[in-house]
């Protein structure tokens, strides 16, 4: 079963999580995270899909030498799965999945989702290029970091809630929307906007 019914996130990616300072905004280095990624960490998505809307929720299982996590989507999504990232998908992926199959079992070496990759933030913060190409979906776009964009969302971490900061890489043919936040190693997509949406709202560790 397709999710749109393969329905989407980022099901960021899903998606699709404090922010990489390159404008200011953001957490400095050595400032205590909001949350960790690591096994046991629960985050959950609200998904709206043209007149759909539910919850993404993400169960990781494991976390460090790359990413695997159970994926749920309640009514009328209805559909859950499993997803594991490699270690080399993290570090180079530019493609990333936003729909899901009910039941699959899925390992991405070539392409993430929920989180941004290393080179997406070595070439716009690190190296600060103009822009990069990735793919959501719609092919290899041009996307660029759009510090004057970042801000502040509000999320429950563990039953209270949090402000957090987050920078933005925005699609520059497509206009598309990608909110992260950095969370030690990891880039959390925490909002996206595509042809449908998705946003933390909630974390339990």
């Amino acid at each position: 079963m397709q999710l749109k019914k393969c329905l989407p996130f980022f099901s960021f990616c899903l998606v699709t999580l404090v922010a990489f300072s390159f404008a200011g905004c953001g957490n400095s280095a050595g400032n205590k995270v909001p949350f960790e990624i690591k096994k046991g960490t629960q985050l959950i998505f609200a998904v709206e899909s043209g007149a759909d809307a539910y919850d993404f929720t993400v169960d990781i299982l494991s976390a460090g030498d790359g990413l695997s996590f159970n994926w749920n989507m309640t009514p009328p999504a209805n559909a859950s799965g499993k997803v594991t990232i490699t270690a080399d998908a993290l570090k180079t992926a530019r493609t990333f999945n936003n729909y899901f199959t009910d039941g699959s079992d899925l390992t991405f070496t070539d392409m993430s989702t929920v989180f941004l990759t290393d080179i997406v933030i070595q070439d716009l913060v690190k190296d600060k290029k103009a822009s990069t190409q990735l793919d959501l979906g719609d092919g290899m776009q041009d996307y660029e970091a759009a510090p004057g964009m970042a801000g502040e969302m509000e999320v429950k971490v563990d039953g209270k809630n949090q402000k957090l900061n987050y920078n933005v890489i925005y699609g520059k043919g497509n206009s598309y929307q990608l909110n992260y936040i950095e969370l030690g190693p990891y880039y959390l997509i925490a909002e996206m906007k595509t042809d449908f949406s998705i946003k933390l709202k909630e974390v339990k560790e």
